[in-house]
């Protein structure tokens, strides 16, 4: 087996467990803490500091919108819930990898990667500022 086929492969087994695990799993009502339903501790950058860290919410964005409930999915994090879609790609584009014998990575070395990945990773810490902007007024409420 080719390298490029293993790796396809991997990633293929790792995008489906992600798409079935947010099915599997319940949203937490409270917008954090999905991800204890797989014996993983609480966030403890939330624990500590009193508001959310970058990731917090995305698996309870992730099975809230598996479970169609979109409006606990964005007030869990927004973002997720794009990455929730992109998640669903995932699987298609490392299966023809997979087949066609391809780089799954090669996406990455795109001209348009280069616009959208640096997009994305402003998205991620907007999305993020806002959601510890959110945290703040409530708790000062």
């Amino acid at each position: 087996m080719s390298f490029n086929r293993f790796l396809s492969l991997l990633l293929l087994s790792a995008s489906v467990a992600v798409i079935v695990i947010a099915f599997v799993l319940h949203p937490d009502p409270r917008g954090t803490g999905t991800h204890e339903q797989l014996g993983l501790p609480p966030c403890g950058f939330l624990r500590d500091h009193g508001v959310p860290c970058i990731a917090c919410g995305m698996t309870t964005a992730f099975t809230a919108i598996a479970h169609g409930d979109l409006g606990l999915a964005v007030r869990a994090n927004p973002f997720g819930c794009l990455l929730f879609f992109v998640a669903l790609a995932a699987p298609f584009h490392f299966a023809h990898s997979l087949i066609k014998d391809y780089d799954p990575l090669r996406i990455f070395q795109t001209r348009r990667s280069r616009i959208i990945l640096p997009i994305g990773g402003i998205m991620l810490l907007v999305n993020w500022g806002i959601m510890v902007l959110i945290a703040k007024s409530r708790s000062a409420s």
